[in-house]
C-alpha cells in the first residue's frame, strides 16, 4: 500500500544480500562494543590521568583526520566489499599485537594510544565502504529501512550488548574482551565471503583519471558547495564535539564522581543503546518526518539539556534518563543524515563526498576529546560535561535558524512498501 508522508518501506521488503551485510554487521558492531568499554578500562588501570585516558579516544578518532579523504578515494575506486574484508584483516592483526603485548606485560599507555590510531584507521575505510555497501544492496525508497536496520545492530553491539560484555570480561580477566574482538571480527570476515556482486561505484563516464589528489578535491569541493549538507556536517560536528568531551573522561567520571565500579561502566552504556535502538526504529519508519529544521534542533536540544544535567546531578537515574533520551536522539538523527545523503550524491563521487562529511562531522571528536582531558585535569570532571551541553544547545539554535524544510526534501522520491 502506499507510504503515508514521511514514511519509507519496511524491513521486510529487504533481500537477502542486504540481510547476508547486516549479519557481519552486527557481528562487528558488537565487536566494537566490547573494545569501547574494554580499552579506556584498561588505559584506566595503567593511569589515572585524564588527559592521558582521552589520548586513547583520540587515538581511535583522530584518523578521520589523517586518512579520512584518503580513504573516500580508495572506496570510490576498488570494490567496497573488498575495502570492508581488507578493513577488517588489519584490525585482526592490531589486536594479535595488543594481546600479545598483555602476555608480554608489555602494555603501555603509549602503545594503547598506537594500537587505537591503527583500528580506528581501518575503521576509516570499513565505515566509509559500507555506506556505498549499502546502497549498492538497497533500492532508493529502502534507504531509511536499510539504515534503521544498520542503526539498530549497530546500537545493539556498540552501546547495548557490547560495552556491559565488554567490562564484564575486563572485570574477569584482562584479556578476555579483546580475544572476544578478535574472534567476532574473524566471524564477520567469514560471513562476508558468501556475499556474491561486484560492488565498485557506478563511474562517471564522461571524466578521465585525474590522480588521486584532484579526486579527493572534486568530493569536497562537491559537499562544499551543497549547502543543506554542508550544514549538517557542521551540526555533526558540533554534537561530536559535545559528546567527545564527555566519552573521553567519562570511565573516570563513573568510577570517581559516580563512585560506582569498573563492572557498572559498561551496564551504564547500555542505557545509550536502548535510546540508539529505539531512535534507529523510529528513524526507520519517519525518517522523512525527522528531516525539518525543527527535528533536527530538537535533537540537539535533549543532547544538550541531557548532558548539563548529568554534569550538575551525578546520579544513576540521570544519566540514564540522559542516554536513553540522547540515545534515541542520535538514532533518529543517524539514519536521517545518512538516507538523505546516499540519495543526493551521485555514486561515483560517495566514498569521496562521505569521508568529507565525516572528516568535518567525526573529526570533531578527536578535538572534543582532547579538549575534555585539558578541562577535566584543570577544572574537574564535571566541567566538560558541562561545556558540552552548551555547545549542543547553541547547535540546537543554528540548525532551527540556518535550514528550511525545502532544504531537507529529496526531490522526485515516492516512497511506498509494507509499513
Amino acid at each position: 500500500m502506499d507510504a503515508e508522508p514521511g514514511r519509507g518501506v519496511g524491513m521486510r521488503s529487504l533481500d537477502g544480500r542486504f540481510w547476508q551485510f547486516a549479519g557481519a554487521y552486527a557481528t562487528t558492531a558488537l565487536a566494537d562494543g566490547v573494545r569501547f568499554a574494554a580499552l579506556p578500562l584498561l588505559a584506566a588501570s595503567l593511569t589515572h590521568r585524564p588527559l592521558l585516558v582521552a589520548l586513547v579516544g583520540v587515538g581511535e578518532s583522530l584518523p578521520w583526520l589523517v586518512v579520512g579523504l584518503p580513504s573516500g578515494v580508495l572506496v570510490d575506486r576498488h570494490d567496497r566489499k573488498r575495502v570492508v574484508q581488507v578493513a577488517a584483516v588489519v584490525r585482526e592483526v592490531v589486536m594479535l599485537v595488543l594481546i600479545a603485548a598483555l602476555l608480554l606485560h608489555r602494555d603501555t599507555v603509549a602503545l594503547l594510544i598506537g594500537l587505537a590510531f591503527l583500528l580506528g584507521s581501518a575503521d576509516t575505510f570499513s565505515a566509509n565502504a559500507q555506506v556505498g555497501l549499502v546502497r549498492s544492496l538497497v533500492r532508493p525508497e529502502q534507504m531509511e529501512a536499510a539504515n534503521s536496520v544498520v542503526g539498530g545492530v549497530n546500537a545493539i553491539g556498540t552501546s547495548l550488548v557490547g560495552p556491559a560484555l565488554g567490562s564484564l570480561l575486563f572485570a574477569a580477566g584482562i584479556l578476555l574482551p579483546f580475544g572476544t574482538d578478535l574472534a567476532a571480527v574473524g566471524l564477520a570476515l567469514l560471513l562476508l565471503v558468501p556475499l556474491a556482486g561486484d560492488y565498485r561505484a557506478v563511474a562517471d563516464q564522461a571524466k578521465t583519471e585525474t590522480g588521486a589528489w584532484r579526486e579527493m578535491r572534486e568530493g569536497v569541493v562537491w559537499l562544499w558547495g551543497h549547502r543543506p549538507l554542508r550544514t549538517l556536517a557542521l551540526l555533526v560536528a558540533a554534537s561530536n564535539l559535545a559528546v567527545a568531551m564527555l566519552f573521553s573522561i567519562l570511565v573516570l567520571f563513573v568510577l570517581e564522581v559516580m563512585n560506582l565500579s569498573a563492572a557498572a561502566y559498561g551496564p551504564l552504556l547500555a542505557s545509550l543503546a536502548v535510546g540508539a535502538l529505539g531512535g534507529a526504529l523510529l528513524g526507520g519508519r519517519y525518517g522523512g518526518r525527522w528531516r525539518t529544521p525543527l527535528g533536527l534542533a530538537a535533537i540537539l536540544l535533549v543532547q544538550g539539556l541531557a548532558l548539563a544535567a548529568l554534569a550538575i546531578f551525578p546520579i544513576v537515574p540521570v544519566a540514564v534518563v540522559g542516554f536513553v533520551l540522547g540515545g534515541l536522539g542520535a538514532g533518529i538523527w543517524d539514519v536521517m543524515v545518512v538516507s538523505y545523503r546516499q540519495r543526493v550524491v551521485p555514486d561515483a563521487i560517495l566514498g569521496r563526498v562521505t569521508s568529507g562529511f565525516r572528516v568535518i562531522g567525526i573529526g570533531a571528536t578527536p578535538v572534543g576529546a582532547l579538549l575534555g582531558g585539558v578541562l577535566a585535569g584543570d577544572l574537574g570532571l564535571r566541567a566538560p560535561v558541562l561545556a558540552g551541553g552548551a555547545i549542543s544547545v547553541l547547535a540546537a539554535g543554528v540548525a532551527w535558524r540556518s535550514l528550511s524544510r525545502a532544504d531537507l526534501a529529496v526531490p522526485g522520491l515516492t516512497t511506498v512498501g509494507d509499513v
